[in-house]
């Protein structure tokens, strides 16, 4: 039980949002730099032994299709990195924030999941759309040319999976029905 505590401190302050149960967006603290210097990262062999935050933070990222992270100067781009480590995930795209933002979507990350009663519940956006972090989801992420065609689907915002995503065209409106997990 001591060694899943101590590897589960590993990966504090790294939050999973769930948009309709499926597409994870990851909000995962600095990565150092790493990702800028290279990619794909030396990882552990086992994955299952990971032994330092960074460690943690650099799996995730790899697991993850979209992540946000803080970098004070690649603050408000894009980076798209094709990864070819592991099977099904071909694209991960980082969205870069400002520390100071990213400071903010953690204290409010945190306060909703102590509000939240399992990691299985979950909030309509339209109950959470004033919060910082949301706001960045619904502005940035989900309108980057780079989200995934198939989770534009799930969520609703493409006619099929085939069709292009036009921004202009699928404005946020109130009756957005994502679910945030």
């Amino acid at each position: 039980m001591e060694e899943d505590s101590e590897t589960a401190a590993l990966y504090e302050n790294i939050f999973d949002v769930r948009l309709n149960f499926k597409i994870s967006i990851m909000f995962i603290p600095s990565l150092y730099q790493t990702v800028r210097s290279s990619w794909v990262p030396t990882l552990p062999d086992n994955v299952d032994c990971i032994s330092t935050e960074l460690e943690a933070r650099l799996i995730t990222a790899a697991l993850s299709n979209y992540i946000v992270t803080p970098d004070k100067e690649l603050a408000g781009t894009e980076l798209i990195i094709k990864n070819d480590l592991l099977q099904g995930v071909k694209t991960s795209i980082f969205f870069y924030v400002t520390p100071e933002e990213f400071e903010t979507f953690t204290i409010e990350l945190s306060d909703l999941a102590e509000r939240l009663f399992s990691i299985h519940d979950s909030r309509q956006v339209s109950e959470v759309n004033n919060l910082d972090f949301v706001k960045l989801i619904l502005s940035k992420i989900i309108t980057s040319t780079h989200f995934i065609k198939e989770d534009l689907h799930v969520l609703g915002r493409a006619k099929s999976i085939n069709d292009h995503f036009d921004s202009a065209a699928h404005e946020v409106s109130d009756n957005f029905q994502e679910t945030i997990q």
